[in-house]
């Protein structure tokens, strides 16, 4: 009985088995240890993200449409990546199941839509690009603010728009001028050549001497140097041509550009340049380089500062035109009556002169003209008069003429710039979207920091959505089968986390 119970003890004893190592591959094992580390670096950069943007200035960080953001595409993207997560899966669950040829399927599938995901990417940088919003100078076109350094930033733009038409022009014509002399002398060197050779076979025919050797290679240098000039030539005259052509076909254009760039620089900068440096009032000085800034690319925020500013700008201009207007046509009146009394006295002091010169000849008294001065020594005292009288009166002329000078340039300034206010406020989306050739600074504040922070994380995203997709690649040609399901498991484990990152950056970038 006792030997049964000891018998039956000891066959319900519990047997353990341990696992000699954590219950997992050595390969995941290393993906976690991996994944842990890119955990902690995106960390950190969505939170020097997050710190940035709760800790720029209120109302200075841009909005998704100020920088040319569009939600739409970064939550189709975002669709795009929830949806090659789930088709990972399923490759795994078909490797589990041993049907290699759904998991290549799947993995396939996966692979693609990683492909949509970078080239929506692709799209948004290029978008990001033509608007000149880089990670950084050179290429950027961004200020953060609206200031002297801004405006010169918009001159310089302009005037070298200016310049490179005025170049293009020149270039035109002195092709123009080429592609008829050209062909000219492309004609007549075939008749040079050959005189040369006539000449080189004389030189032969002679008896050899050390001048007919020396006047034998200078002639054949010549034949060589215009043979090299013919065959530059019929390389030079199709390519002057075609650029001659290509300047023709543009040359409308170049002209339209070159009159709004200088329009535009004329009444829009210079202006702004001018009234900043000028007013005293700070105000005002912040004002005008904002409306400008404005105009270049407006954000919605600044609207109604600049447009009341404009308004403002425009009634005061439009008293000011009237008055100038006015105070020119005095001027004007003024200069007339100042030029005819100069006339007047000059006539008068020649005949007092006369007058004198005749009394010193005659030894007698002047004309006996009873309304002059009958005596030299009152004659000369009129001259004295009118010589006095006439300085005063050129100085007074040369005044008006100043200030008549001043005032017309005055009033030229101010109708330009009444003119150009209408066009501005017609320009819905800016000047760089109306004329996309203009590529003028644009004013977005903490601009530049968005950028750098926008490019840098979505640019290692996607360094990681490419190391995925490589993988993938080199999946593809195996067979997927049970066997290889654990090397899928961990592939699918990276593109999860490649996925979830994304989702962090989804709403920071596109809807705050």
């Amino acid at each position: 009985m006792a030997e049964h119970g000891a018998g039956h003890h000891d066959h319900g004893h519990v047997h353990l088995t341990y696992q000699p190592a954590m219950p997992m591959s050595k390969g995941k094992l290393i993906v976690w240890l991996f994944l842990s580390t890119e955990i902690m670096f995106f960390a950190a950069l969505i939170g020097e993200y997050i710190v940035l943007r709760f800790g720029a200035p209120a109302n200075t960080w841009p909005g998704p449409h100020d920088v040319h953001v569009k939600e739409w595409i970064g939550a189709l993207n975002t669709f795009v990546l929830i949806c090659s997560s789930v088709t990972i899966v399923l490759a795994l669950e078909m490797a589990k199941a041993n049907k290699p040829g759904l998991a290549k399927m799947w993995l396939t599938v996966t692979f693609s839509l990683g492909c949509i995901f970078l080239g929506w990417k692709a799209v948004e940088y290029t978008s990001k690009f033509q608007h000149g919003i880089y990670p950084a100078q050179p290429r950027s076109r961004l200020y953060e603010k609206a200031d002297i350094y801004y405006v010169a930033a918009c001159r310089e733009r302009l005037s070298g728009i200016v310049s490179e038409v005025a170049e293009a022009n020149n270039r035109q014509d002195q092709l123009a001028k080429a592609v008829v002399d050209l062909p000219a002398e492309q004609e007549a060197l075939p008749g040079e050549i050959d005189e040369l050779r006539d000449e080189e076979s004389k030189l032969l025919d002679e008896e050899s001497s050390d001048e007919q050797q020396e006047a034998l290679a200078d002639v054949r240098q010549q034949i060589a140097e215009k043979e090299a000039r013919l065959a530059e030539l019929g390389r030079e005259i199709p390519a002057s041509e075609r650029e001659l052509a290509e300047l023709e076909a543009t040359a409308d254009e170049r002209q339209e550009r070159a009159e709004i760039a200088q329009h535009l620089l004329d009444n829009a900068v210079r202006w702004t340049e001018v009234t900043a440096a000028r007013s005293d009032d700070p105000v005002q000085r912040k004002m005008v380089m904002a409306a400008l800034a404005y105009h270049v690319y407006p954000l919605h925020r600044f609207e109604h500062e600049a447009l009341a500013y404009l308004e403002a700008e425009g009634k005061s201009l439009s008293v000011e035109q009237k008055q100038l207007s006015n105070q020119l046509a005095t001027l004007t009146g003024e200069q007339k009556t100042l030029n005819q009394k100069l006339l007047d006295l000059k006539k008068r002091q020649d005949d007092v002169n006369n007058q004198i010169n005749s009394a010193s000849a005659a030894g007698a008294e002047a004309s006996g003209d009873e309304s002059q001065p009958s005596s030299a020594a009152d004659l000369q005292a009129e001259a004295n008069r009118i010589a006095a009288e006439v300085t005063a009166t050129e100085a007074a002329t040369k005044t008006s003429a100043a200030m008549a000078t001043e005032t017309e340039n005055r009033l030229k300034a101010v109708s330009g710039r009444l003119s150009i206010l209408p066009e501005l406020a017609e320009v819905e989306h800016g000047l760089n979207e109306e004329y996309h050739w203009i590529e003028l600074p644009m004013f977005i504040p903490s601009g530049n920091m968005w950028a750098s922070t926008y490019f840098l994380m979505t640019g290692f995203h996607a360094i990681h959505v490419i190391v995925g997709l490589i993988v993938f690649v080199l999946l593809m040609p195996m067979r997927l089968d049970a066997k290889r399901a654990g090397f899928l498991e961990n592939t699918g484990l990276y593109w999860h986390f490649v996925d979830l990152v994304w989702i962090f950056l989804f709403p920071l970038l596109y809807l705050f």
